[in-house]
């Protein structure tokens, strides 16, 4: 539905600015003062959620609260005529993802701009709000140049939405911290890993896990290190790779404990480095747009991974080809089809799911679904062999899931017998392991480690 030149309670919406599956944005003008402002209007699929709706307008209000000077301001919000939407300070200096994709960086740009976003995490998580899903597309510049965080919160809010099951989390994968994937609890160092993960992309102009699916992203996020950008950009301060490391920690403990301790300590990084040697950092590099752009969505209750895709994912070429506001009618179509199943018009989720899953090996005897993998490379030497099995499903009250085993790690050997092949798992597992304790090994973030579980035989 086209909304430019509707009026929405004290808003007349002039045009748009941009559109994701979530939401779109517009530029309104504020009649009753005579000002322009950002409105950003949910999806109808949201908007019909009575539950939903309620929580979001108790969210609203707490992060309305959230007043710092780098955190974008929210100036109303409103349930009027089906439309969901807050209302914000319009910035005029666009997305740090569009001016990443324009423009390269200094590295005094960067250093700004991180203090400024570590300022605002520290302060939101004093009062135990998360943002969960910190990306350059969430940072906003004024004309100045100076950021703003936007979006506080919205993950949590649509992690419980009707869309998802209960026990479900959200976030983008190119960005998203270890204990997300695994659905452990977070804290705020689930954000200073995305920071981390944005630090590398304002340098290079890339991401450091480029990858097709998300079970490519899960994997890397769990156990492969962020390059070094020293290795890319010559005349690069290995102080600051150090800096990138350690807030990419795979273990929340070894990362900054603080947004401003992780600012501060890239501060003086930059300050060290050898400014007789001009770097040119970030800039126009294109990044994975499908893949970056997907939500996750890892559900407990059957220990599924699904991806609902924001747009253009997963869809037809030809639909990028559209307008925005087709598209959005098309989102909202995507939103009925996984509410309301069997799927009526865009696609079938569960055909989605198979395509996410395919090669994966579903397991009785252990309670779970994998399917090969590499294995990292300072660990191929020290096992003997170069791959595993990628646990991408746990059954509830499994043998693994009681065993300790969770979706993410990497199986290496059972009874001492190696795990490479797609039929490794049901060959090597038999009637007479059943009851038995049996040795499983696994990869997790990077280190190897052993368990004891003794198989069951599902239940049919």
């Amino acid at each position: 539905m086209r909304l430019a030149g509707k009026t929405i309670g004290n808003y007349k919406v002039i045009d748009v600015l941009g559109a994701g599956g979530m939401a779109t944005v517009y530029r309104a003008r504020q009649t009753n003062i005579e000002r322009d402002v950002a409105i950003k209007v949910m999806a109808a699929a949201f908007a019909q959620q009575p539950d939903f709706v309620e929580r979001f307008k108790r969210e609203a209000e707490l992060f309305a609260q959230l007043e710092h000077p780098h955190i974008l301001p929210i100036y109303d919000y409103g349930d009027e005529d089906g439309y969901l939407y807050l209302v914000l300070r319009l910035m005029e200096g666009g997305s740090l993802e569009s001016h990443m994709r324009k423009q390269a960086l200094t590295l005094a740009q960067i250093s700004k701009m991180i203090t400024q976003m570590a300022h605002a995490l520290d302060h939101a998580h004093n009062q135990n709000v998360i943002h969960r899903d910190i990306k350059p597309n969430n940072v906003l510049l004024d004309k100045f140049g100076n950021a703003y965080l936007m979006d506080f919160g919205i993950a949590k809010i649509l992690s419980n939405s009707r869309l998802t099951a209960t026990g479900t989390l959200l976030g983008t994968p190119a960005y998203m911290a270890p204990e997300q994937w695994k659905l452990d609890p977070i804290d705020g160092r689930a954000d200073i890993y995305s920071i981390g993960v944005m630090l590398y992309e304002l340098f290079t102009g890339e991401l450091p896990f480029p990858g097709e699916t998300p079970f490519q992203f899960m994997y890397a996020h769990l156990h492969e290190e962020v390059p070094a950008v020293s290795t890319k950009l010559e005349g690069f301060s290995p102080e600051i790779d150090e800096v990138i490391l350690r807030a990419t920690a795979k273990e929340p403990e070894d990362r900054y404990q603080t947004a401003d301790e992780m600012a501060g300590a890239l501060d003086e990084a930059i300050r060290n480095a050898d400014s007789s040697r001009p770097i040119e950092v970030g800039g126009s590099k294109k990044k994975s747009e499908q893949i970056g752009k997907i939500l996750v969505a890892l559900e407990r209750s059957d220990s599924g991974l699904y991806a609902i895709p924001k747009l253009e994912d997963f869809v037809k070429k030809s639909y990028s080809q559209t307008t925005v506001e087709q598209r959005k009618s098309k989102m909202d179509d995507i939103f009925d089809t996984i509410e309301n199943k069997p799927p009526t018009q865009a696609f079938d989720i569960s055909q989605m799911k198979d395509m996410l899953s395919q090669g994966k090996i579903n397991q009785a005897f252990l309670g779970v679904s994998a399917q090969p993998v590499s294995l990292p490379p300072n660990l191929k030497d020290t096992l003997g062999q170069d791959t595993g099995l990628l646990i991408i499903g746990v059954d509830p009250n499994s043998p693994a899931e009681s065993g300790g085993l969770h979706i993410g790690d990497i199986l290496v050997t059972i009874d001492g017998k190696t795990l490479q092949h797609q039929d490794d798992l049901k060959d090597i597992l038999q009637d007479e392991h059943i009851g038995q304790p049996i040795e499983v090994s696994i990869v997790r973030a990077g280190q190897h480690r052993t368990f004891d579980i003794i198989p069951q035989k599902k239940a049919t």
